[in-house]
């Protein structure tokens, strides 16, 4: 047998060797996904990193960071770029849910034809994390920012576990700036 071959079978044996189960909800993980917002009539699309981690047992620290941009040409600000940090607390958590909340601040800087402005806002956050079947992790959100017009979002989502340290997410936004990311993490 080559060493091709043997890599190859190596690599698919231990796919099928670890079966993927979520066994308990994540916050230790890093991110990139495609994600797409509206804001009123005008349509962002682009991408989104992100990372979480735990500190200490009940702690969670997450950032984020998103750069989307809009084709739509009566649009001033056609380029955004959105950044998050937060500071969660886990109230309640077992093998199966997590319940959380905590503050958050958010920076937007907006580019355009006509120049560009920046602003950081501060909010807070509360959201649930449940393992539905063994390699199927829920996750439902509400955020809110207080802005100079603030921005209230809900959101829905999924992780499907390819392997125990990889998952797939699709998530979908309601409330101001719905849409919805399509992405991939890996949980450490």
């Amino acid at each position: 047998m080559n060493l091709k071959a043997m890599l190859v079978s190596i690599l698919g044996l231990s796919l099928v060797a670890s079966v993927a189960t979520a066994q308990v909800p994540s916050f230790n993980y890093v991110g990139a996904s495609y994600t797409e917002i509206e804001d009123g009539n005008i349509n962002y699309d682009g991408f989104e990193l992100e990372v979480s981690g735990r500190i200490g047992e009940n702690w969670f620290l997450s950032g984020s960071y998103a750069d989307i941009s809009t084709s739509q040409a009566e649009v001033v600000f056609d380029d955004l770029d959105i950044t998050y940090g937060r500071l969660g607390y886990i109230f309640i958590e077992d093998e199966l849910a997590a319940l959380y909340a905590g503050p958050q601040v958010q920076y937007l800087n907006f580019d355009g034809g006509l120049g560009s402005t920046s602003e950081t806002d501060l909010g807070v956050f509360v959201g649930l994390r449940f393992i539905a079947a063994p390699r199927i992790e829920l996750m439902t959100e509400a955020s809110y920012i207080d802005m100079d017009n603030s921005i209230t979002r809900f959101s829905a989502g999924a992780r499907f576990y390819i392997t125990p340290s990889l998952s797939a997410e699709t998530q979908a936004n309601f409330g101001d700036w719905s849409g919805f990311s399509l992405g991939i993490n890996f949980h450490f």
